[in-house]
C-alpha cells in the first residue's frame, strides 16, 4: 500500500497512455481507412510510453542507491565492543583527572594546616581511629583510589600502568610523584581509547565494503 501511495502518479501515467493507445487502435480498426495521422499519433505516444518506462526504471535505480546510502551502517559485535570500551576508557581517564583534583586539594589543605603530608597511599598513612578532618579527607582519597584500581582491573586487565603494578597500599608515593603517575596514566588511557576508536572505524569500513 505504501508503495502505491509513493508511485501512484507514474502508474496512472502508464495506465492512461496504454488506454489511449488501445482506444486509438480500436478507432483505426473500425474506420478501416487510411488514418496516417492517427498512426503517427500512436507511434509518438508509444515512444513517449517507452521513454516514461525508462525514466521510471532509472528513478527506481536511483531511489535504491539513495536508500542504500541513507541506510544506517550495520555494526558487528566486535565493532560495538570496541566502541563500548572506548567509552569506558575515556570515563576512566576522567576519573583519573578527578583523583588528581582531589589530591591537589588534599595537598593544599596540608600546606594550609602546616602539617607534613604523609605518603597518601602508605600502609600507615591513616590512623586506626580517624578523628582529624585531614585524616578523613585522606581516607576519602584512598578509598576513591582503591575503587578506581578495581575498575581498572575489570575494564583494562591487560594494562601495564604503574598504578596497577604498584597496587594499593603502596609506600613511598609522595605527592608530586603520585600526581605525575596519575596524569600519565590518564593520558595513556586516552591514547589507548583513540587507537581503539581508529581500529573500530577501519574495521567497520571494511565490513561496509564487504556488504
Amino acid at each position: 500500500m505504501r508503495w502505491l501511495q509513493q508511485h501512484w502518479a507514474a502508474l496512472s501515467g502508464i495506465f492512461l497512455s496504454a488506454l489511449y493507445v488501445y482506444l486509438q487502435l480500436v478507432v483505426w480498426k473500425r474506420h478501416g481507412d487510411d488514418l496516417m495521422l492517427t498512426a503517427i499519433n500512436i507511434a509518438v505516444t508509444s515512444c513517449l510510453w517507452v521513454i516514461l518506462l525508462v525514466a521510471i526504471g532509472t528513478y527506481f535505480q536511483r531511489l535504491k542507491k539513495v536508500a542504500g546510502k541513507l541506510k544506517p551502517p550495520q555494526l558487528t559485535e566486535a565493532v560495538i565492543q570496541k566502541i563500548e570500551k572506548v567509552g569506558k576508557l575515556r570515563s576512566l581517564a576522567g576519573r583519573a583527572d578527578y583523583l588528581v583534583q582531589i589530591l591537589d586539594d588534599l595537598y593544599h589543605q596540608f600546606v594550609k594546616s602546616q602539617k607534613p603530608m604523609p605518603y597518601v597511599l602508605g600502609i600507615n598513612a591513616v590512623p586506626d581511629v580517624i578523628k582529624d578532618h585531614l585524616d578523613k579527607e585522606l581516607w576519602g582519597f584512598r578509598d576513591k583510589y582503591r575503587s578506581y584500581l578495581g575498575s581498572l582491573k575489570i575494564v583494562v586487565p591487560e594494562s601495564d600502568s604503574d598504578l596497577i603494578k604498584e597496587g594499593f597500599p603502596c609506600n613511598g608515593q609522595e605527592y608530586p610523584a603520585l600526581k605525575r603517575k596519575i596524569e600519565a596514566h590518564a593520558a595513556g588511557l586516552r591514547e589507548l581509547a583513540d587507537r581503539l576508536l581508529v581500529s573500530a572505524k577501519e574495521e567497520n569500513a571494511k565490513n561496509q565494503t564487504r556488504q
